[in-house]
């Protein structure tokens, strides 16, 4: 018995939490970093061709936009060409350029990791001591107590996982069909849609280090409001100190799921 509540306390107080987000997030330093490069490289050579299609649709129609005008000069003509030769430039090392943005990602997500060591939470009470001096009625009491909580904690958990794991799928897949989105990069400028689209791509890289900001706000939030009522005799079973804690908890899962649109708002995507 005396296992299951201390399990059960620590996941309703986010036991480790910030470390289990920074593990998740690191899924790009491991094997699926590479096994996402690889796959890059083999279906780029399916999309590229399709991409140099779309850069030479565009080239055509600006070509006849110009043509048709009084002002239409060779010098215009050179600069088309130029884009032209650009764009396809971008669309043959695009892939690449997407791995750098993913890696920098990492490099960003592991730089706010490494100023986090001194930051600590409610897990670092010790549970397993709180809970051998309980009675025996009081542990079953507390059990019932802390089954609705645990169930919602692992819950909590289970929105994290998801939100971490859905970026990492979506800048594999935003970088594997980053030949088509931004096969008009040299037609727009600035302001075409394939710029708008390595914006986002960079956004969805730093989103990970948006998270575990999240994450952090969160653990000192519960550190330094929700410590001071247990220094004033507040029992970790109290149901309004658990439910402030767990509003905390489902609070950080809703501002993680806006990190997205943070992390588009820090580049201006």
């Amino acid at each position: 018995m005396d296992g299951i509540i201390t399990m059960m306390l620590e996941s309703i107080y986010g036991g480790g939490l910030v470390q289990a987000t920074y593990d998740a997030l690191m899924i790009f330093s491991s094997s699926y970093s590479s096994s996402i490069a690889d796959t890059m490289g083999t279906i780029s050579d399916f999309l590229k061709p399709i991409a140099g299609v779309i850069v030479c649709m565009y080239f055509l129609m600006n070509l006849i936009d110009k043509a048709t005008t009084d002002n239409f000069s060779s010098d215009q003509f050179i600069k088309m060409l130029l884009k032209l030769a650009f764009s396809i430039i971008i669309i043959e090392n695009i892939t690449d350029w997407s791995v750098r943005i993913m890696d920098f990602g990492i490099a960003f997500t592991n730089g706010i990791a490494s100023s986090i060591s001194g930051i600590s939470d409610l897990s670092t009470l010790d549970m397993q001591n709180i809970v051998e001096n309980m009675g025996f009625w009081s542990k079953l009491g507390g059990m019932a107590i802390l089954l609705i909580p645990w169930a919602i904690s692992l819950l909590v958990r289970l929105g994290i996982y998801f939100l971490v794991y859905g970026r990492a799928i979506e800048i594999g897949v935003r970088a594997i069909f980053s030949p088509i989105g931004c096969s008009d990069l040299m037609n727009g400028g600035v302001n075409s849609n394939g710029f708008k689209y390595i914006k986002k791509m960079l956004a969805v890289s730093i989103q990970g280090g948006v998270m575990l900001i999240v994450v952090i706000c969160s653990s000192l939030l519960t550190r330094d409001v929700f410590a001071n009522d247990l220094g004033n005799g507040v029992s970790i079973f109290d149901l309004a100190f658990i439910a402030k804690y767990l509003g905390v908890s489902l609070s950080m899962v809703g501002i993680m799921a806006a990190s997205k649109q943070i992390a588009n708002d820090i580049i201006g995507a």
